[in-house]
């Protein structure tokens, strides 16, 4: 069984591509799952243009995450229709190339946290990491994409091998 890390989403920069007034990126890295990130772009602009990620400032290696949303039907704060099924997890060490790591489908029916493990095709740590929205939001009208909270997390130890002999 893998262990991670702890949340590694503190110390560095929240940071995305744009928000809507008094829903900033910052929203979604503090621990406070009733505040939230919400995306400037609606309905269909949302897809492959809207994200939010995280400045780490160091090189890491994010192996999960965790990503609360609300559910299709209103869920816990009524805010129905504001979230995706489907993510892509992208990477940067400059913060303006970015390359895409995996596409990943998350449920959404239910108000929780819904957790992506990222392949092992990803052995190689970078400073910034970003979620982009893939799909327009369920309620496709003037629906923002909305993140309530995004932890994620490194791999801690590594591969073990035993060497020697056994009798």
């Amino acid at each position: 069984m893998s262990k991670y890390s702890s949340n590694l989403c503190t110390g560095g920069t929240a940071i995305c591509n744009g928000y809507t007034s008094g829903y900033p990126a910052a929203n979604a890295f503090d621990s406070d799952t009733s505040t939230y990130w919400e995306s400037a772009e609606t309905g269909s602009s949302v897809i492959g243009v809207s994200w939010i990620g995280y400045n780490f400032g160091k090189k890491v290696n994010i192996k999960k995450f965790n990503i609360y949303t609300d559910e299709v039907g209103g869920g816990s704060l009524g805010l129905e229709g504001h979230n995706e099924s489907s993510v892509i997890i992208s990477y940067s060490d400059n913060g303006s190339s970015w390359t895409t790591l995996e596409t990943l489908s998350i449920a959404t029916t239910s108000s929780s946290w819904i957790t992506g493990t990222l392949s092992t095709k990803n052995n190689t740590p970078h400073q910034y990491w970003r979620i982009v929205a893939n799909v327009t939001p369920w309620r496709v009208d003037s629906s923002t994409w909305m993140v309530h909270e995004i932890e994620m997390y490194s791999l801690l130890g590594g591969n073990s091998y035993i060497i020697g002999w056994l009798d």
